[in-house]
């Protein structure tokens, strides 16, 4: 994959610096200083991420500002941000305690994650007045992972204990690829799908079949699972030149 990505980019530079000699007369309309990019998609978990958090897609939305960095051979240095509701998984469970008797535990999790990327992208076609601009991009940041836990017990007392909450947020570093393709609407408003492929650092979750209520002190434990964070995401919105 590597030897493949690193061939692609290699053409996609090569046809880049052959552009641009053959467009330094295009029309103005071609020199805009940067974009903005305003995205919704589905990110699929993958590998024991995927095991770990379920095989549901998760929906997000989010986007990006672009500038050039060499205007010559199309490259641009972006800084992206995305919001992705991962789930609510909410259980119950009966659990038996030899001392205290049959209890039930309801657990109500909701998650979600939020991807902070700086891209460098690649767009050989920018130069040149086309109603086509594919591009890639190579990404790297980090992404904060945040869960709100509510844990409910129903011990079969007129008096059960109170619900407990906890917010949690952990962070993984993000690294990865991506793929697009911009088509022109008009001068400065297009049409952007795009495929990213992110590799993760580990997290770690809540198990909700691990909550279980001590009587003695009034509080649920409960486990946690970790994995690595993998993500396959794809994405359509609009870009906006300015």
């Amino acid at each position: 994959m590597l030897k493949r990505l690193s061939i692609l980019v290699m053409v996609l530079l090569a046809t880049s610096v052959q552009v641009f000699g053959q467009n330094d007369d295009e029309d103005d309309e071609n020199e805009n200083d940067g974009h903005l990019d305003v995205h919704m998609g589905l990110g699929f978990p993958e590998g024991e991420f995927k095991e770990t958090v379920g095989d549901r897609a998760f929906f997000g939305v989010g986007g990006g500002i672009y500038f050039p960095l060499v205007r010559k051979l199309t490259l641009e240095l972006g800084l992206t941000y995305h919001y992705y509701w991962m789930e609510r998984q909410e259980e119950d469970f009966q659990k038996d305690d030899p001392q205290f008797g049959e209890y039930e535990v309801t657990s109500v999790v909701n998650s979600n994650m939020m991807p902070i990327h700086a891209n460098l992208r690649v767009s050989p076609l920018k130069n040149v007045n086309n109603a086509f601009y594919p591009y890639i991009e190579g990404i790297a940041g980090f992404r904060l992972f945040n869960s709100r836990t509510r844990i409910s017990v129903d011990d079969y007392t007129q008096n059960p204990p109170p619900d407990e909450i906890e917010n949690e947020t952990k962070g993984a570093w993000s690294y990865g690829y991506a793929g697009g393709l911009s088509i022109k609407l008009s001068r400065v408003v297009f049409i952007d799908g795009r495929v990213e492929k992110l590799y993760g650092t580990e997290s770690s979750y809540i198990d909700p079949e691990s909550i279980e209520y001590n009587d003695n002190t009034q509080e649920a434990t409960y486990d946690k699972v970790s994995s690595n964070t993998n993500l396959m995401t794809y994405s359509l919105g609009l870009r906006f030149q300015f």
